[in-house]
């Protein structure tokens, strides 16, 4: 009897099933509790920056008149030769535009989540073993934060994906001495600054501190190398429509959208007045933490209640993990106490990379607590616990969330491209309500828009004595109007 060749069978198996599990459920989160759109402007960027992409163009031709399509983190440079294009670092549309053009962009992120939590379930092998590994696994395929992100257009799951696989780099290639997987660390840390910068130093940070601690001198040097692309690559797009290797689309659309402290800091006021400080980044700490407190497993306050108890072990091997997860936690705190704003969207999404410290130090807590119990003859408390939180989280926490999300989450749903379907148009501009941060909001439509306004039917705002001005560049299209819940030709 081969049992070793049952027990890869097995592993091979659990694991597909994972796969199929996290991938459906991020799709069906997408459809059922999204509605199938993006809810926050990011994710509304990050659509149209895709979308540019796949025409194999960094920027489009600058629209006319602008004031008809602004939206909130679009640049649009005015006058000829004009270009608009979105803020955010270039990684993530770049992966998202290939399932843009073969029209489902919602395929992208639950595929990447999917990998991401495979690959935090092989990490966790590495310091914990099979069996926390295999339980953090099935914590990540339970938890709604991860259905929430994998259902989404932001650039979050890919960057979890892509921290977990620098991390496993240095894990694997100091036990192994390899060269080939340090350099993967590197690439995967090189990539991961394409798609979040920030993430992507802090990572690459703490993996430095790793080698050095090991004296791993040429770990180092490989590694720098092998990111060096990503960073260069980082460089040359921002030349290229800022004119500066160093300043960033987010910089040339607002000045004050950087990290730091101080009164020049922030793009709108936070907690009642301008400005960071760090009482502001300690707020914002708090907001994220509570967030994750229930939003990560759906328990009442309580998803981070096993987290210590993965600190009471004298394993060697569970440490090294400890060490590491913890490191990175550390430092993401630190980086993100310098940003402006909390970030709270779907739940704590700038912590969403951390996604290995939770699930594997919740894994790690419950089997000291579960072990703990059983010397003490009451082995099933642990699991009964468990099974007790996660009732909670199905009936009335998920449920909650859910209907959270429906209901026009951050004032965007379907509403105006539904009274467009009522009202037959298949060609033409719809001028729509002009706010981005009003019910309904013009975002919900805007990331439908071709960035080269070339697809059928156009969404512009609608500006009301301006609105001829729109009618004299499209002389030869149907114009409609949405008013009071329902889509009629505008004459």
């Amino acid at each position: 009897m081969n049992v070793g060749g049952a027990s890869r069978a097995t592993v091979t198996l659990g694991l597909t099933a994972a796969t199929i599990i996290a991938a459906f459920s991020a799709v069906a989160f997408h459809f059922g509790a999204l509605g199938g759109i993006p809810h926050v402007s990011d994710e509304v960027v990050y659509v149209f920056q895709a979308r540019t992409l796949a025409r194999g163009a960094l920027a489009a031709p600058a629209p006319s008149p602008p004031e008809f399509f602004r939206y909130l983190n679009v640049v649009i440079e005015a006058g000829p030769g004009g270009r608009w294009f979105g803020i955010y670092p270039p990684g993530w549309p770049a992966a998202l535009a290939p399932f843009v053009r073969a029209g489902a962009p919602w395929l992208a992120n639950a595929l990447a989540n999917a990998l991401a939590l495979l690959l935090i379930y092989r990490l966790g092998c590495e310091f914990f073993g099979r069996r926390v590994a295999a339980l953090a696994l099935l914590l990540g395929l339970l938890s709604p934060f991860a259905w929430a992100m994998g259902g989404s257009y932001l650039s979050h799951p890919m960057a979890l994906a892509l921290a977990t696989l620098a991390m496993l780099g240095p894990t694997l290639g100091l036990r192994r001495d390899s060269v080939p997987l340090l350099a993967l660390a590197g690439l995967a840390a090189g990539a991961l600054i394409l798609v979040r910068p920030l993430d992507g130093a802090v990572v690459g940070l703490a993996l430095a501190a790793l080698l050095l601690r090991n004296r791993m001198w040429k770990g180092v040097l490989v590694m720098a190398v092998a990111a060096a692309p990503g960073v260069v690559a980082l460089g040359l797009y921002n030349r290229a429509l800022t004119g500066s290797l160093f300043l960033f689309p987010q910089q040339l659309y607002i000045a004050r959208d950087t990290l730091g402290f101080g009164g020049a800091v922030g793009k709108v006021a936070t907690y009642g007045t301008l400005g960071h400080t760090p009482a502001k980044a300690a707020l914002n700490l708090g907001a994220n933490l509570r967030s994750l407190a229930t939003n990560l497993f759906g328990w009442p306050f309580l998803s981070f209640a096993f987290v210590p108890l993965a600190y009471f072990t004298r394993r060697r091997r569970w440490r090294r993990g400890l060490l590491l997860l913890s490191a990175v936690a550390a430092l993401f705190a630190l980086a993100y106490g310098c940003y402006w704003y909390d970030g709270v969207m779907y739940g704590a999404r700038f912590y969403y990379t951390l996604m290995p410290f939770w699930l594997l130090l919740s894994a790690a807590g419950i089997t000291v607590a579960h072990r703990f119990a059983a010397r003490r003859r009451l082995r099933p408390l642990v699991p009964a616990l468990v099974v007790a939180l996660f009732a909670f989280s199905f009936a009335v926490y998920v449920p909650h969330y859910v209907g959270k999300m429906r209901a026009s989450y951050n004032l965007m749903d379907n509403r105006v491209y539904e009274a467009a379907a009522r009202a037959g148009v298949r060609a033409g501009v719809v001028l729509c309500p002009p706010l981005d941060r009003a019910y309904p909001s013009y975002g919900a439509v805007f990331w439908r828009n071709s960035p080269w306004l070339d697809t059928p039917v156009i969404w512009a705002k609608d500006l009301g004595p301006l609105d001829n001005q729109l009618r004299a560049r499209y002389p030869d299209k149907e114009f409609w109007r949405y008013r009071g819940g329902r889509v009629e030709r505008y004459d």
